[in-house]
């Protein structure tokens, strides 16, 4: 017992169970999933005070939330997929438009496109982030796969044919060996 205490595999054991237990504290992050109407009906009755979004999703904070403000948005209440981003942000300003009308006794003074991102700000915080573009490798990747299986195909379909070999990237044919007789 002793020299396991004092050999590597005390020490892998303990480090997995931190592991663990750092894994299962971190589950208690309840998101709640929302649809996109449903997200937008919490925006509408002024329940959310944090948004970010990406081209496809949108996470955020309710009004009074456990969460700190700082954490987000590593640590958010609800999670919602959306269309786009020039949907959500016109669906936003519609939301945003209503609710300044109403403050104006109902009359329809602002128009949607009027809507400046100021404003939103009245009602929430968004803060949308643009989409990350692809590194160089990824983007030279697919041609280099395309490329490698392409040349193995005719590589492979060529050496089954006798007499055909590739040399300095053209293809030229053996002439035939024949024996007499």
């Amino acid at each position: 017992m002793r020299r396991f205490l004092r050999g590597p595999g005390f020490w892998l054991i303990l480090l997995i169970v931190i592991i663990f237990v750092v894994a299962i504290s971190d589950l208690g992050n309840d998101v709640e999933e929302l649809s996109y109407p449903e997200m937008l009906e919490k925006i509408k009755a002024g329940q959310v005070s944090h948004i970010e979004s990406n081209e496809a999703k949108v996470v955020g904070l309710y009004k009074g939330s456990n969460k700190s403000v700082d954490s987000f948005p590593d640590k958010y209440d609800f999670v919602s997929y959306i269309p786009s981003t020039a949907m959500f942000e016109r669906d936003i300003r519609i939301i945003i438009a209503e609710k300044e009308n109403a403050q104006n006794g109902g009359e329809s003074v602002i128009a949607p496109d009027e809507i400046t991102a100021d404003m939103f700000t009245k009602y929430f915080k968004w803060k949308p982030q643009p989409v990350p573009s692809p590194s160089i490798i990824w983007s030279i990747l697919p041609i280099y796969i395309y490329g490698g299986s392409s040349c193995s195909i005719l590589d492979s379909h060529h050496a089954a044919v006798p007499g055909w070999r590739w040399q300095s990237n053209e293809l030229w044919q053996e002439p035939c060996q024949t024996t007499p007789g």
